[in-house]
């Protein structure tokens, strides 16, 4: 008998002791917990990055579910899977995400750092003047396809289309209101990939106009201007005919603009000069006018394209420059500016001497402009961006 009570407790404390090396065995095994795991961040690029983590567990049945935290702000709840991607994120900021691993009885979280990177390059989004705003859009290819607002009435916007060559077609400007005026409507064309021909047409309300170029060469080109302004009696009809001869540096940049007025013989010289990829200086007679720079990226990144004279101060933009003073008006007359961009930003026009426009600006972390202010305008911009794949 006393030997019978000695092998069960014999076996008692065997079996308690296998029941304990089962439990340091598995540490959940009872545990309701979610378990501790490891965020990781990866594909990190300018805007977006992907967020994964290993799997938390716990010692009993349970369903975990994930939530992710950007900077403390919820993005999504209810998660199973064990990845996400983070988008619309700005260029070349810390983030903090944490990932929290949740079930009916407890809650584990873990976070990491991550930095998006510098882009190269950035393209311009939005552009927004208070009363005077607009959007532009690209295709696949990286070309501007439309610069406005989808705003009923009030604003100019222009559509812009593109051959197989991946060159301007047509660029087609208009006010989106009732009757679709005032207008203007550009159509290029081609030889293959040399450009041949260019159609100008404005429609306004007091006025119209059509101007035909013809490039016999690529440093000489004939047009003809032809139109009509209404003053309330009979039209005012104009004939312009002209002949253009271009000269240009090592760097194709044109350097002398000769007009000849095939009707009366009067001929207009412009003179340009450059500097780091900057149009510094025109000369136009006794008028000269000067452009300095600052030396960061230029906020301008798209092609302006050819400006109508409907066109209101605030949306005048032609070789890039805004606010421009009128002694500049000869780069709208010269297709070749339709498609240029200074490498830096304007800080000021002079023109004689004097000072008319100054631009003073704010940066991103891009070095691109984000703010710009003109004082003599009393005018501020805020710019957005987007970065170039």
């Amino acid at each position: 008998m006393k030997t019978s009570k000695t092998y069960n407790l014999i076996w008692s404390c065997i079996l308690l002791l296998f029941v304990a090396a089962c439990s340091e065995d598995d540490p959940n095994t009872g545990n309701t917990t979610p378990s501790a795991f490891e965020v990781t961040i990866t594909e990190i690029r300018n805007t977006t990055s992907k967020v994964a983590w290993t799997a938390s567990t716990t010692g009993v049945p349970t369903t975990i579910t994930y939530a992710i935290f950007l900077n403390d702000s919820l993005l999504i709840e209810n998660l199973t899977e064990t990845t996400y991607n983070l988008s619309n994120l700005a260029i070349a900021t810390t983030y903090t995400v944490k990932v929290e691993a949740k079930n009916e009885y407890s809650t584990t979280s873990a976070s990491k750092d991550f930095t998006t990177l510098q882009p190269t390059n950035l393209r311009l989004k939005s552009y927004n003047q208070g009363n005077y705003e607009f959007i532009l859009n690209y295709n696949a290819q990286g070309l501007l396809t439309y610069r406005g607002n989808p705003s009923p009435i009030g604003y100019t916007n222009i559509d812009f289309t593109y051959n197989q060559n991946n060159e301007i077609l047509t660029e087609n400007s208009k006010y989106r209101d009732a009757t679709g005026n005032p207008k203007g409507i550009l159509t290029y064309e081609y030889s293959n990939t040399t450009l041949t021909g260019l159609t100008i047409q404005q429609t306004g309300e007091d006025f119209s106009a059509d101007s035909d170029f013809q490039f016999d060469a690529p440093l000489n080109y004939r047009y003809t201007v032809n139109g009509e302004i209404l003053t309330g009696g009979p039209p005012e009809v104009f004939n312009y005919n002209y002949e253009v001869t271009l000269e240009t540096d090592s760097n194709n940049k044109i350097t002398k603009y000769t007009r000849l007025n095939t009707d009366d013989s009067h001929v207009d010289r412009v003179y340009f000069e450059y500097d780091n990829g900057n149009l510094t200086k025109l000369t136009n007679g006794s008028n000269i006018t000067e452009i300095t720079y600052d030396e960061a990226n230029n906020w301008h990144t798209y092609r302006s394209g050819f400006n109508p004279s409907f066109y209101s101060p605030a949306a005048r933009d032609i070789g890039g420059f805004i606010y421009y003073p009128n002694t500049l008006y000869w780069l709208n007359q010269i297709p070749y500016f339709f498609n240029f961009n200074n490498k830096n930003n304007p800080t000021a026009y002079k023109v004689n001497g004097e000072v008319v426009t100054s631009f003073q600006y704010e940066y991103n972390a891009a070095n691109y402009p984000s703010k710009i202010t003109i004082p003599q305008q009393n005018v501020v911009i805020d710019l957005e961006y987007e970065a170039v794949d």
